[in-house]
């Protein structure tokens, strides 16, 4: 399935709309389970989807679909049509405009685009094989994604990168049980299995034998990256959403170029940015 021929045969399908534009995605993912300390099973996935976006008389009509047969894509800018026939009017201004032809980028890495099902089994077994403690759950997801972004204005990007996340968690049984999780996620394939089931060990183990602190004091406290984005997200993922921006829902929608937050965190949000995916949280003090 072509998304190219998919975007073109769609923005056909909107013509009689006085804009439009069309969204095409496909993604191919391996994903590899654990189960009680063993390899519980490996699967591949595809998936395709679209949307479409159109306005006629400053009325917007908005459709989403599965990807599943010969008519998906008419059927879902049919519905599109639809929709902006009974809309009320809105302050469009209409899609943007190429500065270019057509835009490519790829941020890929090819040991996830070429990873074979073997691989994967050998990632989980030394994951497995390097942690003394049990592994009750755990997954490592492998995906290529496709994108195709194509208007009426001539507009034409396509994107295809590349994604990586793994979860596992740890127990470690004595007197007292501890447990342990560590999850990663980026654009590549960076996963040291054997530090990743060292530290599953550690953590279950470190976790058993803790002692609650029933005192005050003011500490110093580091956190770990991903605990840290954690927290960060959960606090202020909803007033970075483009889309809230965008539709003023946003308590930082106002705020551009303005100070919003301690000056020692930076957040970058650039999906280029070799390594782990963005947004990029730093924090120093």
């Amino acid at each position: 399935m072509d998304l190219h021929d998919i975007a073109a045969a769609s923005l056909k399908y909107a013509k009689e709309a006085d804009h439009a534009e069309v969204y095409t995605i496909k993604s191919f993912t391996r994903c590899a389970y654990i189960d009680g300390s063993r390899i519980s099973n490996i699967e591949t996935k595809t998936d395709s989807g679209m949307c479409v976006r159109v306005s006629s008389d400053n009325r917007p009509g908005r459709a989403c679909a599965t990807l599943s047969g010969k008519d998906s894509a008419e059927n879902c800018v049919n519905s599109a049509l639809r929709i902006s026939a009974f809309s009320p009017k809105s302050a469009f201004r209409g899609f943007p405009l190429p500065s270019k032809p057509s835009v490519k980028v790829n941020v890929v890495d090819r040991k996830i685009e070429n990873v074979t099902d073997s691989e994967l089994k050998d990632l989980l077994s030394s994951v497995i094989g390097s942690c003394r403690s049990e592994i009750p759950r755990g997954s490592l997801r492998l995906s290529v994604i496709e994108s195709v972004v194509a208007n009426s204005n001539g507009l034409l990007t396509e994107h295809k990168s590349t994604m990586m996340y793994g979860h596992f968690t740890s127990m470690f049984r004595s007197v007292k049980n501890g447990e342990g999780t560590e999850s990663m996620y980026g654009v590549s394939l960076r996963m040291d299995p054997e530090r990743t089931g060292e530290e599953l060990d550690r953590k279950a183990r470190a976790s058993a034998s803790a002692a609650p602190f029933r005192g005050k004091e003011k500490i110093t406290m580091i956190l770990p990256p991903c605990e840290l984005g954690d927290m960060i997200m959960s606090s202020a993922c909803s007033a970075l959403n483009g889309e809230n921006v965008h539709y003023k829902r946003s308590v930082w929608s106002e705020k551009l170029d303005k100070k919003v937050a301690s000056g020692s965190l930076t957040i970058i949000d650039d999906p280029a940015v070799p390594g782990p995916l963005c947004p990029k949280i730093c924090a120093c003090s």
